[in-house]
Order: C-alpha cells, then structure tokens, then sequence
C-alpha cells in the first residue's frame, strides 16, 4: 500500500499533561479499545494503528490557523481570563515584528545562538 493508493483516518487528542493520558491509557475505555483491536486485527490484516506522544514544554510549540476557524491547539483556553473558569482564548493576532517567524512567535529567538550554517 502507497500514500497514493490509501486513505488514512486519524484520531487526535490532546492532553493537559502526560500523567492525564497515562492515567487514560491504564483506564477501563483503554482497555475495551485495544481488546476490540485485538479481535478486529486478526479479521482485517489490511488496517494498521500507530501512537505517537509528544510531550512539548511551555514556549516551544506553536499553531498557526489563517484563512479557517480555529482548529487543534488554536481551540485551547489558558487560565487567567474573564471568561467561564477564569479561562481565555490562546489566540492573539500576529502583528509586529516578533510574529514574523516561528521563533519570534515562541519566543525563542536565542535557540540558534551561534548557529551557523553549512554552504553547499
């Protein structure tokens, strides 16, 4: 099978910290999922499934959204707003010059410090 010829449903979610998704992952809905896959895979050697973690510290993630409603990490709410649960958009609208690159926009401008770059 080739990314040309097949199609791939996915399934995303997001956790507040990795001890919330380990405590999912030894649950009770965790266990019946995987009991399920464990008969469905033996009938339907053609459907595979993957899991990926990603564990990104404050500051060193980004989510850009133009042009579509916010979608993903662009829908989380922090705490310190006015809403409901002294919540608040994560949003905010990149003018200016520290928005212009990725690293300006998680304000690590000093990650590559002293980077140079090879020439071809």
């Amino acid at each position: 099978m080739t990314a040309e010829t097949s199609t791939t449903p996915i399934s995303l979610s997001y956790w507040k910290d990795v001890e919330s998704l380990r405590a999912f992952a030894q649950g009770p809905a965790q266990r019946a999922g995987w009991d399920c896959w464990n008969r469905t895979m033996k009938s339907h050697p053609h459907i595979g499934i993957m899991h990926e973690v990603f564990a990104a510290p404050r500051g060193h993630w980004e989510s850009i959204c133009v042009n579509m409603e916010p979608f993903g990490m662009d829908q989380m709410e922090l705490p310190g707003g006015e809403g409901a649960g002294g919540l608040r958009s994560a949003l905010v609208r990149a003018q200016g010059p520290k928005w212009m690159s990725m690293l300006g926009r998680m304000s690590r401008v000093d990650m590559f410090e002293g980077y140079e770059a090879e020439e071809d």
